[in-house]
């Protein structure tokens, strides 16, 4: 079963706190989330009909699979993201918050890349940067592509 290609894995809905960024902010970052999500599910779905994982035999080859097919699908999404969130030009209150979510996604990045396997056996979709998100309100940016995708 390829466990981290189903991950549904959510952060929780945020909003409200006093951790919050500004809902203009949240808003852009909404939006850029949900449009490389978007685009993420549709190669998700493509990868995940494709004959090598239809025809996946064991749980070693499903990880094998996840970490060539999946895994670099979810490095490009993250690489996106990083760049939408490096051109924000936040309030002065928000700037540590949106530093911390890019600091988050490029070390995800770098472990995803250094260590693949150890990333798909953890079902870790940048997590980090994920709860982040939510906890700073942007709640499209704290759902999966999975979620996004299945109208979570």
């Amino acid at each position: 079963m390829l466990a981290f290609g189903l991950l549904v894995a959510g952060c929780g809905e945020a909003g409200g706190n006093e951790n919050s960024i500004g809902a203009g902010l949240a808003r852009q970052a909404n939006a850029a989330c949900m449009k490389v999500s978007l685009r993420v599910g549709a190669e998700m779905l493509k990868a995940y009909n494709s004959e090598p994982v239809k025809k996946a035999a064991s749980g070693e080859e499903a990880i094998n699979l996840e970490t060539k097919m999946f895994l670099p699908i979810f490095i490009k999404d993250a690489k996106d993201l990083v760049k939408f969130f490096r051109v924000l030009t936040p309030a002065p209150e928000d700037a540590q918050q949106i530093d911390l979510i890019v600091s988050a996604y490029d070390d995800w990045i770098e472990e995803a890349s250094d260590e693949p396997r150890k990333v798909v056996l953890r079902n870790d979709v940048f997590n980090e940067a994920r709860r982040l998100a939510a906890q700073y309100g942007m709640t499209r940016c704290a759902q999966s592509p999975f979620e996004v995708n299945r109208g979570g």
